[in-house]
């Protein structure tokens, strides 16, 4: 401990009897209990060189002082004021280390919050300012997917000190593909098409949700066009998708092995008169 009480009128009101050496041994006992945290040793003369105590009134001074203020245990002399202290002060310390980690966790699980917002905004073609606030995006989700906001149903997590944002109390909205029960799961708002087999389709879409990631229309053309660009049909393209993985795929990150043999003759989404992203990326 490098801090401890001290009562003034209790103590002078304890120790107005002792002599000027007695009262300065106590002091240097107490100051020893304190910074080590523990009883002294149960050895007198080690206590004794322990404080400084030269002179044989000093050593005198000492004893005396021990066997009035202290106990002698098996550990050491004790001193019941300092053992209650000293415990409370690792009470709170605790208390505090504890309120420190829940911190961190509240914390940590509002990034994620945010992160995983930010990547569904994104998959709707909404690039929101990183400063916006969870509250906020929260109600821009809600306006381009249709569905209600959560309620506030738990108390605000800590401020996320790497954001100008509020305390966000909204649970996680529910990405309508995901399962619900062992068995029950809605279908994806985007049919199968016709020129990709079941197996293909039903994995790209179980990758998609593994990365919290909507399958749009938007997503779809882009996709379709990065194939042609890869000379990929657009089947070869998503199984290619799904052995990387990723939560996006562009022609320009297959390898030569990956691509067909029609690749590089599509320019862009501006030879297809399409109109996609700024970055040409399918997005997340």
């Amino acid at each position: 401990m490098n801090y401890f009480e001290f009562h003034i009128g209790d103590h002078a009101e304890a120790t107005a009897h002792l002599s000027f050496t007695e009262d300065g041994a106590l002091g240097r006992l107490l100051r020893k209990y304190y910074a080590t945290e523990r009883p002294l040793p149960a050895d007198l003369k080690t206590v004794q060189r322990l404080v400084g105590a030269r002179t044989k009134e000093e050593r005198e001074a000492v004893e005396t002082v021990l066997q009035e203020f202290f106990e002698l245990q098996n550990d050491g002399w004790h001193q019941s004021r300092c053992d209650a202290e000293i415990a409370t002060f690792h009470e709170k310390q605790a208390g505090k280390e504890g309120a420190k980690e829940g911190a961190k966790e509240r914390q940590r699980r509002a990034r994620e919050r945010r992160k995983i917002l930010f990547e569904q905004l994104r998959g709707h073609d909404q690039v929101p300012a990183y400063t916006t606030t969870t509250v906020e995006l929260e109600a821009m989700l809600s306006r381009v997917t249709g569905a209600p906001q959560s309620r506030n149903v738990t108390q605000p997590v800590t401020r996320d000190d790497t954001a100008t944002q509020t305390p966000d109390s909204k649970h996680q909205t529910p990405d309508p593909r995901e399962e619900v029960g062992p068995r029950k799961r809605v279908a994806s708002p985007i049919a199968r098409p016709d020129d990709v087999a079941r197996q293909v389709w039903d994995d790209w879409e179980r990758l998609r949700r593994t990365k919290k990631a909507p399958i749009t229309e938007t997503v779809m053309k882009e996709a379709r066009c990065e194939a042609a660009k890869a000379g990929l049909s657009f089947e070869r393209f998503l199984e290619v998708w799904c052995a990387r993985g990723s939560q996006g795929l562009q022609a320009d990150w297959l390898k030569p092995s990956e691509r067909g043999a029609q690749a590089g003759r599509h320019t862009g989404f501006a030879d297809r008169n399409y109109e996609g992203a700024p970055d040409g990326s399918i997005p997340a």
